[in-house]
């Protein structure tokens, strides 16, 4: 397996940037105020939100360059109170602007600056890979939240799924709900990305798949694009593509009830 860089992250969320920059530019005042797929926000604030998150990210980054303290909760809130107090197309025309500022400035980096930085997220020291695939994983998702809002057959940028897939595990630790009775469904992907185990409980468990593991309660045969978004809460009935199949008593419709979104 190819072992990723910094550089792939980065140059996937340019791809994931010049997206954003495709779906949003046009949209009317209509359009921006509009119930975007994610149940709580407009499409105008699903772009505050990457509008806010570019500018928290790039203060992140700047903190770890000078070697100055990670901003804290403290700063954050007057960042979202200005954002959530923009007009709908401003909130666009400001996201836009500072989602390609963050870009920039993360392929301006040089190869030694690049080494150097370290970042503290939660419980998790990252390096500028780990950095950029946080970004990543909320980006491409959010980008599709507003894509599909205005084609129904829109999918998460297939540059992002190939990338984020094999890290689904930690995303699938902490969003995972507890269910009465366990169950284990192997999932495979039908475009040959790999196969991955969800393991169903007090939590889940999501793993790639084994050889000669034990009998599974299920098996689906998905895009991987699909897998991603239902580890994300996404793979609503309405959003389910065709030709997946599924055998076994457990499947799709017991993992949506697993990974309901966050």
């Amino acid at each position: 397996m190819t072992t990723l860089t910094y550089a792939d992250w980065i140059t996937a969320l340019r791809t994931s940037h010049d997206r954003l920059d495709a779906v949003a530019s046009g949209l009317t005042e209509q359009q921006l105020t509009a119930q975007s797929y994610d149940s709580e926000w407009s499409v105008a604030q699903v772009l505050s939100h990457l509008g806010s998150g570019a500018e928290i990210f790039a203060l992140m980054l700047e903190a770890s360059r000078t070697g100055a303290a990670a901003p804290g909760i403290e700063q954050l809130h007057p960042i979202w109170d200005v954002w959530n107090a923009k007009s709908p197309g401003a909130m666009r025309d400001d996201a836009l602007k500072s989602d390609e500022a963050l870009v920039d400035r993360l392929q301006g980096l040089s190869a030694d600056e690049a080494a150097a930085l370290q970042f503290s997220m939660g419980p998790f020291e990252l390096d500028l890979a780990g950095f950029a695939r946080t970004r990543l994983a909320e980006h491409a998702v959010h980008v599709w939240d507003v894509a599909v809002t205005f084609d129904a057959d829109a999918e998460v940028a297939d540059k992002a799924v190939a990338l984020l897939l094999p890290g689904l595990g930690q995303l699938a630790g902490r969003s995972g709900k507890p269910v009465e009775v366990p169950f284990r469904v192997l999932l495979t992907t039908s475009d040959s990305r790999g196969a991955w185990t969800v393991s169903a409980g007090e939590g889940a468990a999501f793993a790639p798949a084994e050889e000669g593991a034990e009998a599974y309660d299920g098996e689906i045969v998905l895009p991987s694009a699909a897998l991603l978004r239902l580890v994300y809460g996404r793979l609503d009935v309405d959003h389910t593509p065709a030709g997946i199949t599924e055998t076994g008593e457990r499947g799709i419709a017991d993992l949506r009830q697993v990974f309901q979104g966050f």
